[in-house]
């Protein structure tokens, strides 16, 4: 999990030291959690060689915990924030960009196929778009890319391509690319992105493959990629929509 603290003491520490801090709650599992030092549980206390007394904790609540995991997030626990408060944050549009090299291939039919198959009223509350690491603006899909989408029932004549910026990367919520250079590519010019840059079929299938680009190959190159591409967004669908 991930800790968003508000108090000065933590945030000092990681501002002025340049790192993030590996941290657990201040409690056993089942145990209230303390809010300050003199709260902690002997059993606990025992095995920390430091205690830093930073004050009472400003707002005397427990943590809110919220699984983003799934789509839309789900909260856990509620604490000094409300489910109210969060249920609001997770109204805000989701962006999901699929990327590859040239933005007339791969990506134009991730994109094309996760609009299909993503129904409801979750597909409303996301952006789904693509780029390319290196594409010319205003082309078309490829032949073949047209051809494999129209076999499927999907319309993709409308598709211009887009060239990648890192004012595209900063806005995305979620970046999947095609192949790992692509993602090397992109954290080499945004390496913020480093937690939310990942290779489509690691993510939604867990297994590390690129998806190898079709372009200038045959129809039978061209229906392959597709149906890595189809099968690695069925598993994305999933991951992101379970429960």
């Amino acid at each position: 999990g991930m800790r968003f603290p508000d108090h000065p003491v933590p945030n000092n520490i990681t501002k002025k030291g340049g790192f993030l801090l590996a941290t657990t709650s201040a409690n056993l599992a089942g145990a209230l959690s303390p809010s300050s030092p003199h709260q902690l549980s002997k059993t606990l206390a025992k095995n920390i060689d430091l205690i830093l007394e930073g004050g009472g904790t400003l707002i005397g609540k427990e943590s809110s915990i919220v699984d983003a995991t799934y789509l839309p997030p789900r909260l856990l626990r509620e604490g000094s924030l409300s489910s109210e408060e969060i249920e609001q944050t997770c109204k805000k549009e989701s962006n999901i960009l699929f990327v590859c090299t040239g933005n007339t291939c791969r990506s134009p039919m991730a994109e094309a196929i996760a609009r299909r198959l993503w129904q409801g009223r979750i597909r409303d509350k996301m952006k789904i778009h693509s780029a390319g690491t290196v594409a010319l603006p205003g082309f078309r899909a490829s032949p073949l890319s047209t051809k494999m989408m129209k076999k499927r029932g999907i319309d993709i004549n409308l598709h211009r391509s887009t060239p990648l910026t890192t004012k595209t990367v900063e806005e995305a919520d979620l970046i999947l690319v095609m192949e790992q250079e692509h993602r090397k590519q992109i954290l080499h010019t945004s390496p913020s992105a480093e937690g939310k840059v990942f290779l489509l079929k690691y993510f939604a299938l867990g297994i590390e493959e690129d998806i190898d680009d079709p372009m200038g190959g045959s129809p039978q190159n061209y229906q392959e990629c597709t149906q890595q591409i189809e099968e690695s967004i069925r598993g994305l669908i999933w991951k992101l929509s379970k429960n």
